[in-house]
């Protein structure tokens, strides 16, 4: 019996039409293909070959790059001119790091600091030594500029109740250290009561003040304080007097002029050549 159909005309065994696309098996249900591949089929082919992967797109980095770039020089344009200003606030040295001034005055060529004291005043109302001049000097080191001190007393004959004395102290500053200048300010002006005075002193050094004290009934004890600091030092000299109430005393006006002429004569003597 003839074949009433054509050849090309039977179905492929099975029912699968090859012109018809048919699900890959390697799909998964919800038609996505596995393994990250897409599939094609073509008439006459039984098995789907793979799609290749489509190409991958990078993002557009350059402005990124562009603006990471503009951000460095900016950063290093600041720090440039950061140091540049730094420099040129000194006048000389490392950048930022500007060298002080020389100091004015220096205790290098003071070997006894009663040397720098003059007692002729003293002696106008107490003229017999009571003991030795004590002095002392502490040269610049870690802990400080340094410093002198001197101290000379007189009597009359040997009387107690006649005695004149001259204390001097001299403070150095070295680096960024307050002056001792404070210290002694706040310690002696800061004073209230009877007997106390105190003021500024003009025309030495860049401050100064005075301060007075006179105390007593029977025997009048009276100190006169004169201080200067002077760019890197500060010098304070003290006159003390003890007097038996029934003899000549001792003012403000006798004893300025004294302290005030031994704080510039140490200046003199402790200034750089």
């Amino acid at each position: 019996m003839a074949d009433s159909q054509n050849a090309g005309d039977r179905p492929e065994p099975g029912g699968v039409d090859p012109t018809v696309r048919q699900a890959d098996p390697s799909f998964s249900k919800d038609g996505a293909p596995e393994q990250g591949l897409a599939y094609y089929s073509s008439p006459g082919q039984g098995n789907p070959a793979p799609w290749p992967y489509p190409p991958q797109t990078r993002p557009d980095r350059t402005g990124w790059i562009i603006g990471g770039i503009f951000a460095v020089v900016v950063v290093l344009g600041i720090g440039v001119g950061i140091g540049m200003l730094a420099g040129g606030s000194g006048s000389s040295g490392t950048a930022g790091n500007p060298v002080a001034a020389p100091s004015i005055y220096s205790m290098d060529g003071v070997g006894n600091a009663c040397d720098l004291v003059d007692t002729g005043p003293l002696k106008k109302w107490s003229s017999t030594p009571i003991s030795a001049p004590e002095h002392r000097e502490e040269r610049p080191g870690p802990d400080g500029g340094g410093s002198l001190s001197c101290r000379i007393g007189y009597s009359t004959d040997g009387d107690p109740l006649q005695e004149a004395r001259i204390l001097l102290d001299v403070d150095f500053t070295n680096g960024s250290a307050p002056p001792y200048y404070e210290h002694w300010e706040k310690r002696e002006t800061g004073k209230i009561g009877a007997g106390l005075s105190s003021g500024k002193v003009t025309g030495l050094g860049s401050e100064g003040y005075w301060h007075s004290e006179v105390t007593g009934d029977l025997v009048i004890d009276t100190s006169y304080i004169v201080c200067v600091l002077a760019d890197n030092v500060t010098v304070h000299v003290q006159l003390q007097f003890v007097r038996d109430k029934d003899v000549s005393q001792v003012s403000r006006d006798n004893l300025d002029p004294i302290a005030r002429a031994q704080v510039r004569a140490t200046l003199d003597k402790l200034r750089k050549s």
